[in-house]
């Protein structure tokens, strides 16, 4: 289906947008933006073609992005027309911008965002209307907020200067995903780095919105101007200048994505600091890196596998092999390293699927001992005496009554 045959179908969403606008005044605020998107997305979505996931095709994609922000824009341009001011914008993606294999269909609707936008700022500029794109990370770093919770922010909030925060996130920051920072501090200053494996290639909005956080770090905890020296990246974004008027510095081109900020900044006291807070909120950051770690390692990662393996029948060393991207001989022998065997994972991971099963619900023993895998139930009650010295319906009555109540 095109989106202009789509435009001629959906005539009622447009319709029905125009009439939902009464009831909303145009101010511009996130709550009457969220109700115009609401009512787009819903009136647009009842129509053929429409219904499921809204990326699983590339028809669906584009109507997305191009149709539901012509229907916004048609409904609200003539109360601002009225109004004779306001604001249009348009959040952008580097998909507009930028392009990858295999995304045809997606990438041409991000750059029909674009043309809009930029057509409909010389449009709307006679009638006192401005449209401006605005970047996804800016918005995100505006909206940082250190009385908002989040694990990187406290740790780095509760620190008593900028280098120990640096090194507090970077000690930390394996929790949050994959990309990680190195912290240097020495006489040219405190430099940071981002890391990530050799087969990633992270989005580089989002290694924006890593730099802006420190700059909004250095300054809201220090109640200070904190302007970094320099700030790297391979590629420079496409609103370089209204980046480089959120750092107040030159964004350099360079190899890695790094920040560097000047000793005596780096030294700045916290206003913010709280060792109390930290001490008690650390000790369960180091109980989920150790058992991010425990994952990391190859039993954690066969073990992860094999609970969906086992019950899907397909618990075999190939299967896992395969989903692990490696040969068979590789993670016979990584298991080793590790101190045990695919066979004993595959029974530890067996045995705790039953007491799960078991506990969990009322499945019948027949079917408990399909799911893990064994040919009749008697298989399964000899295997599950062995590993608990008990039948599973005495467990299944007893172990209840042992557990600690709530």
């Amino acid at each position: 289906m095109s989106p202009g045959h789509m435009l001629n179908t959906n005539k009622t969403a447009f319709d029905n947008m125009a009439e939902n606008m009464s009831r909303y005044s145009v101010e511009p605020s996130w709550t009457n933006l969220t109700c115009l998107m609401g009512e787009a997305i819903r009136d647009s979505f009842r129509k053929k073609g429409f219904y499921g996931r809204p990326a699983l095709t590339g028809d669906t994609t584009m109507t997305n992005q191009t149709i539901i922000a012509m229907l916004v824009r048609q409904a609200i341009i003539p109360h601002l027309r009225n109004y004779g001011t306001g604001t249009i914008i348009n959040i952008s993606s580097m998909g507009g911008n930028i392009t990858f294999p295999l995304g045809t269909l997606d990438h041409g609707s991000k750059f029909a965002a674009e043309g809009l936008s930029e057509a409909l700022f010389f449009e709307m500029a006679a009638i006192g209307v401005n449209v401006k794109t605005q970047e996804l990370p800016l918005l995100m770093a505006r909206a940082l907020d250190v009385e908002v919770f989040s694990p990187p922010l406290f740790a780095a909030v509760c620190s008593p200067d900028l280098r120990h925060a640096a090194r507090r996130v970077a000690r930390y920051k394996a929790l949050t995903g994959p990309v990680g920072i190195e912290a240097d501090d020495d006489a040219a200053g405190l430099t940071l780095r981002w890391t990530w494996p050799p087969d990633m290639d992270p989005p580089q909005p989002l290694l924006l919105c890593e730099l802006m956080f420190w700059c909004f770090i250095a300054q809201e905890c220090t109640r200070l101007r904190v302007d970094p020296l320099w700030i790297t990246l391979p590629h420079q974004p496409r609103n370089a200048a209204a980046y480089e008027a959120f750092f107040r510095t030159r964004l350099r081109h360079g190899a890695e994505v790094a920040i560097r900020f000047a000793p005596a900044d780096a030294r700045l006291p916290f206003l913010t600091v709280n060792d109390a807070i930290w001490g008690a909120f650390e000790p369960e950051l180091r109980r989920q890196q150790d058992a991010l770690a425990a994952r990391a390692s190859m039993s954690g990662q066969v073990r992860d596998v094999l609970l969906r393996a086992i019950p899907a029948a397909c618990a075999t060393a190939d299967h896992v092999a395969a989903e692990l991207s490696v040969s068979p001989r590789t993670l016979q022998r990584r298991l080793q390293e590790d101190g045990t065997s695919f066979k004993a994972l595959v029974n530890a991971t067996r045995s705790d699927l039953a007491r799960h099963y078991l506990l969990s619900g009322d499945l019948p023993l027949a079917e408990i001992s399909f799911l893990l895998g064994y040919r009749d139930p008697s298989s399964f009650n000899r295997a599950f005496r062995d590993w608990t010295g008990t039948t599973p319906d005495r467990f299944r009555k007893e172990a209840p009554a042992l557990m600690p109540a709530r």
